[in-house]
């Protein structure tokens, strides 16, 4: 925990589960938003644990896997980087448990949200619930794009989706953070970090792609017509 923090003033307000709410709703909320820092590599939750706790992904970047006991492994089924939601398993009251283990691709910071109390909101104010429900609905909506885009076809295809995703609200030829090693790219992909790591060489040798360090660099147009789009 770094402190409260102040819904009301923060940049990322419309990227939160708050969105759509405005200074006006959200004065006379009394709810208290906890920030949080996480280092690189760091569990913020696990999977099982009792779900008493949302979080809106302030900057960096983080993974959510799933622990198959079939094939006693873990498999990365979201990456997530700032603006994005997570742990809100627990708004189900039928799921009271966490779904994945959320840990830190690189140094996070985190809005920490108590879901009994935003569960009694959502109950009370129709507004809060009308909220929630549009973030619900962003997140089928990444969802179905991860399962159409990204889940099927070539891997050139299916990492050039990927990266314009990412990079989706920079502009072309920005540089963005991209803490993401190959090997994890690949588990999240479901293709072999060998072929991933091909893929992205042959992007960068016709200058589709440029990496320094944790942040990439894309150029749309080409990578579009690759992935379909």
């Amino acid at each position: 925990m770094t402190g409260e923090s102040d819904c009301l003033l923060c940049p990322m307000r419309q990227l939160s589960i708050f969105a759509g709410l405005t200074i006006e709703d959200l004065s006379p909320l009394g709810m208290v938003v906890e920030d949080i820092h996480l280092p690189a590599g760091a569990t913020l939750y696990r999977q099982g644990e009792n779900a008493r706790y949302a979080f809106t992904l302030r900057s960096g970047a983080m993974k959510l896997s799933v622990h198959r006991r079939h094939q006693d492994e873990n498999r990365i089924v979201r990456l997530l980087r700032y603006g994005d939601l997570l742990g809100f398993e627990g708004l189900n009251q039928a799921r009271l448990h966490y779904q994945h283990t959320a840990t830190a691709l690189d140094a996070s910071d985190l809005c920490l949200l108590d879901l009994t109390a935003l569960n009694r909101l959502s109950e009370d104010r129709p507004k809060v619930r009308q909220a929630l429900i549009g973030r619900w609905q962003s997140a089928l909506e990444e969802a179905e794009f991860q399962l159409v885009e990204i889940g099927a076809g070539k891997a050139e295809a299916c990492v050039a989706a990927f990266l314009c995703h990412w990079c989706r609200v920079f502009p072309d030829g920005a540089w963005v953070p991209f803490p993401i090693e190959r090997k994890e790219l690949a588990d999240y992909l479901g293709f072999s970090a060998a072929h991933v790591s091909r893929v992205m060489a042959d992007f960068k040798r016709n200058g589709y792609v440029k990496e320094s360090g944790k942040r990439i660099n894309i150029q749309y147009i080409p990578l579009r017509r690759i992935a379909g789009a």
